[in-house]
């Protein structure tokens, strides 16, 4: 659960719904991000083949919360 948004199990058919939009495009083929309160579609997500940067988050992330910020982080370096 995060702290900047009701539990998932609170959002009722919303999150039904987006998983449903997430499973379209990735059936065409189109690149998704689905992770920390994040949906992006058919964005460019190239930092995620950036070994160096990727290894930089997993050696210090503590749990899958903060590898779910890759994003974020992406964004701030």
């Amino acid at each position: 659960m995060s702290f900047y948004a009701p539990p998932r199990e609170g959002l009722g058919q919303i999150v039904s719904n987006l998983e449903n939009v997430k499973d379209v495009y990735e059936q065409h083929g189109l690149k998704t991000f689905t992770h920390d309160n994040l949906l992006a579609l058919t964005r460019n997500e190239t930092f995620t083949e950036n070994a160096t940067f990727v290894a930089a988050v997993l050696s210090n992330a503590e749990d899958d919360r903060d590898t779910a910020k890759i994003w974020r982080l992406h964004t701030c370096c």
